[in-house]
């Protein structure tokens, strides 16, 4: 018991300091990048700012509409993709291996010049690879889970209303993963011997081969070791960002950390049954957001449909990626 103690104390500390450090390396990036823009015509800017401030509400709703149905579409397309590889389970992991160093290589083009990044990505990709086998893989894959939210700095919301259907949908989908997930495994992404289920599956695959899809620590012996989904801190990031963009205060971004932290903390009550972590995140992180908005008398403003920054504010990585994975 004193392992798993420390290991989860130990893992909610430092996947909230990732989520502090995103939100804080984004608004960084979206710095220099204005930097980088202040040649640009300034008349040019005011005549584009004052169009789009002549875009009426009803365009903003439409636009929200949208992207709620671009939200289900991704979801329903992860969902899809689980079911059409249930007889072709490598394929996930080749996809997966692709991705992860994908990531690793656009993290380090976005440090260092093309050459230098391609070495110190192909070497850090190497060494993940070459970790498989080895006891402290869990600690390279946290790292790499690490860059997964720097990457997500870059990705924002238009405004408050896009956010709560991203995340509610995504609570509706962890659930839904998780109800599919313990029909087959009977504690926590451990496989048992009654385990039929594609997702099942799919997790012992993912659990043999190391993939960075958990956030882990794993001090001391088996039974103490913790586990949280890589996507619960993705969200975490991604909430983190928006309050860092709309509040523009350390305070307040500190105490949507800190909500984050009290979620993931009341997942101790938990013993090893699959639970669902965005059922605490995603409910106490808007709540923050809210109290924060009427602390800061901007809760007309949150609950708005305007999006956040015009078009010819924005800048970056694809434009600041404006929407989401």
């Amino acid at each position: 018991m004193l392992y798993r103690f420390v290991n989860f104390w130990l893992m909610d500390i430092t996947a909230s300091l990732l989520v502090f450090i995103s939100a804080w390396y984004g608004k960084i990036m979206r710095r220099k990048t204005k930097s980088c823009e202040i040649s640009r015509d300034g008349a040019f800017a005011s005549k584009e700012k004052d169009l789009y401030d002549e875009v009426p509400v009803e365009s903003h709703f439409c636009a929200t509409l949208a992207r709620l149905l671009l939200y289900t579409i991704y979801f329903v397309l992860m969902a899809a993709s689980v079911v059409l590889l249930q007889s072709h389970p490598y394929i996930m992991i080749s996809v997966q291996h692709i991705t992860v160093i994908f990531c690793i290589m656009l993290t380090f083009f976005q440090w260092f010049r093309p050459y230098v990044a391609l070495c110190f990505g192909g070497l850090f990709s190497i060494i993940w690879i070459m970790s498989a086998a080895t006891t402290f893989r869990w600690v390279i894959n946290d790292i790499v889970i690490g860059l997964f939210a720097l990457l997500v700095s870059h990705v924002h919301f238009q405004n408050f209303p896009s956010l709560q259907m991203f995340l509610w949908i995504a609570v509706v989908y962890d659930i839904c993963l998780v109800k599919t997930i313990s029909r087959g495994l009977p504690s926590l992404f451990s496989a048992g011997d009654y385990c039929d289920t594609v997702l099942c599956k799919a997790f012992e695959l993912s659990d043999a081969w190391e993939l960075p899809t958990i956030f882990t620590f794993k001090i001391g012996p088996r039974e103490g070791h913790v586990y949280l989904g890589a996507g619960d801190i993705i969200i975490g990031c991604m909430v983190a960002n928006f309050s860092q963009m709309f509040f523009r205060s350390s305070k307040y971004l500190s105490g949507t950390v800190l909500s984050y932290a009290v979620a993931i903390a009341l997942l101790s009550q938990v013993e090893n049954d699959p639970y669902p972590a965005l059922v605490t995140i995603v409910p106490l992180c808007s709540f923050q957001l809210v109290v924060s908005a009427i602390l800061s008398r901007k809760a007309r403003r949150l609950f708005s449909f305007q999006c956040l920054e015009s078009g010819g504010q924005r800048g970056g990585l694809a434009r600041e990626i404006e929407l989401l994975i």
